[in-house]
Order: C-alpha cells, then sequence, then structure tokens
C-alpha cells in the first residue's frame, strides 16, 4: 500500500496530486494503550481499500517524547478528539467550526512565525493576499515590517523572506510583521471558525501539546491542518502533526484518534527512534516536496533551523478581533 509511514520505515511521497491516497478516517477509537504496549494497529483507508500498518515504538531518544512506561501529565481531564488532516486544501467546510485547530506548515510559515515571536515581535498578522499585506504593511509604517514569500522567494520590495534565520532579534525585537507566504497562510485562513487557532511546528510541539491540553473541554475536537506544498502531501508537516501527538501523549490517556492521526504519530516515532532525531528528521525534510524546493533554491540551512525539536517554547495564538497572531499565555487556563 502507499500510506504516510508503509512499510520499509519511510515515508510514501507522492510526487503528483494525481498519486496521492486519501487517509481517510475509518473511524474514531479510543485510546486504550498500556505502558507496555510497543505497536499500534493502524487501520488506513485507501483507494483501494482498508489496509492495516504497525505503529512505531514510542520515541525513546531522550529528545522530551514521554518514554514507554510513562504516562504525559495532563493539565485537565479533557477527554480530546484528534484529527489530522494532511492537506487544508482536503479540509471539509466548517470542520474546525466550533474546535481547536493546530495549522502545520514546517517549511516554513509556522516556524518563521514561532521565530519572530520568540524574538520579541510584537505580533504577526498573517494575510493571504499579496497586495493586502502591502496595504496593511503601508497603513502600519514605520512599525511594521512585510515579510513573505511566492515559490519560497522573498517577493519585490518586502523587507523579509520566509525563512526563520531571517527574524532575527535584532531584526524583528518590538516590530509588528505583516506576512503573506504561499502555503501557511492560506491553510490558516482555511481554518479560520475555529474556537481557538493555534500555529504547530517542530520547534515548538511540546509547547504546542500543553496549549491544546490547556484550551481543550472534554470532547472538543483538535484539528491538526497540514499546510503541504502547492496541493500536495508534504512529509515535514505530516511529521510535526505526529510530533505534537506524541509530546500530547494522545495514544497513553482516553483520547480519541482518527486514522490519519494514528498514521502520523507512527511516522514520526519511526523517524525519532534514530539516535540523531534532527538529522533523521532533516533527511525527510530534504526528500520532500517542500525540502526540495529549498534545497533547489539555496535556502538548504532552513531545514535544521525548522528541525530543531523543541527549540522555541512560544505557541503563536491567533486573536480574531485583531487579525493577529500573538503568544499564548499558558501559565492559567482560559
Amino acid at each position: 500500500m502507499a500510506a504516510y509511514g508503509g512499510g520499509g520505515g519511510g515515508l510514501i511521497r507522492p510526487r503528483h496530486a494525481s498519486e496521492e491516497r486519501a487517509l481517510r478516517p475509518v473511524g474514531f477509537a479510543r485510546s486504550t494503550a498500556t505502558a507496555t504496549a510497543t505497536a499500534t494497529a493502524i487501520m488506513i483507508q485507501t483507494r483501494e481499500g482498508i489496509a492495516m500498518v504497525s505503529g512505531g515504538p514510542p520515541a525513546g531518544n531522550g529528545m522530551n517524547a514521554a518514554p514507554t512506561g510513562t504516562t504525559f501529565p495532563r493539565l485537565h481531564d479533557a477527554m480530546i478528539h484528534w484529527h489530522c488532516h494532511v492537506l487544508y486544501q482536503r479540509l471539509a467546510a466548517h470542520a474546525c467550526v466550533g474546535g481547536i485547530a493546530v495549522v502545520i506548515d514546517v517549511l516554513r510559515a509556522s516556524t518563521t512565525i514561532v521565530t519572530a515571536l520568540a524574538h520579541g515581535a510584537d505580533r504577526v498578522m498573517p494575510v493571504a493576499a499579496i497586495d493586502d499585506a502591502r496595504r496593511m504593511a503601508a497603513e502600519s509604517r514605520p512599525a511594521a515590517l512585510l515579510g513573505g514569500e511566492r515559490g519560497g522567494v522573498r517577493l519585490p520590495g518586502f523587507d523579509l523572506g520566509n525563512s526563520p534565520l531571517e527574524y532575527s532579534a535584532a531584526r524583528v525585537s518590538g516590530r509588528t510583521i505583516v506576512i503573506t507566504t504561499t502555503n501557511g497562510t492560506a491553510a490558516l485562513a482555511a481554518s479560520r471558525g475555529a474556537r481557538e487557532i493555534l500555529l504547530g511546528a517542530i520547534v515548538n510541539r511540546t509547547a504546542v501539546a500543553e496549549a491544546v491540553r490547556r484550551f481543550a473541554r472534554d470532547g472538543d475536537d483538535v484539528h491538526l491542518v497540514c499546510a503541504g506544498t502547492d496541493g500536495l502531501v508534504s512529509a515535514e508537516d505530516v511529521l510535526a502533526a505526529g510530533a505534537i501527538l506524541d509530546a500530547a501523549g494522545a495514544d497513553r490517556g482516553g483520547d480519541g484518534l482518527d486514522s490519519a492521526a494514528h498514521e502520523a504519530l507512527a511516522s514520526f516515532r519511526r523517524v525519532a527512534a534514530h539516535g540523531d532525531a534532527t538529522a533523521a528528521l532533516v533527511a525527510e525534510f530534504r526528500r520532500s516536496p517542500g525540502g526540495e524546493n529549498l534545497v533547489a533554491l539555496g535556502m538548504e540551512a532552513d531545514l535544521p533551523a525548522a528541525a530543531a525539536i523543541d527549540t522555541l517554547p512560544v505557541v503563536p495564538r491567533f486573536d480574531a478581533a485583531t487579525g493577529s497572531l500573538l503568544p499564548a499565555l499558558l501559565h492559567s487556563r482560559p
């Protein structure tokens, strides 16, 4: 079968949209995994029918994943239904309404926005259209910086591109950032209607897991919305979804996971089981559509920056009143 994390220990990467297999939920299975479990049977719906794959063992490489035999400490007793959407274009209309959406664009919008806020940016204003971004930045000058790209390349007249390496404290501290990107800001727009919208990445995966637990109500639906690359599923986003699920201990308590969430979790644990998890992630990124694009553009240095697990404990949270992403305050439950 061709599915994320299928046989051979790697990730199947469809090169064209016609080759992709939709990971449609077969149904929720409330997790009953115990501390002694080493694998999870996962039912995946493909166009050819239903197939079973085996999940990988829990990560035990010292990179902040809860080891086998450890239950992730829950911040409250809410039971969560986790959904993984491998492409935001496949997100059903109103799917996120009333729930929590975690928008994931590892290469690079999520990583870059997390970096900007971690380095002291006042706020980040995500905008889908280039002309709207120019107008909003002009209205906020001189405080605002204009950032973004199309096809991975900084737009003409913009102050910044979409590389996290550009968003240093010296450049962005105290500034408003208006940003527009090819995939990430579009994925965020597709998630509007959710009660909470957060941005997730590899660099903040544990902080995101904590934020979800803080904000969740019992029975909440949490949607992990992957941006992908130009309409193709991209491995780095699916791996980040799995990393967040791993940090949340989603399969070690009473949560429900759809089949795509199970598969994302298994894929992340399989990759993270290597001795050098960051290097293993970079290797996967390099072969994904998003990673290949960056390598071709000479921006390969962004890959290890985006694969640095749990280096930035900041969670961008969308404020609908201002249209801004601000750091979530996690010291108290809302």
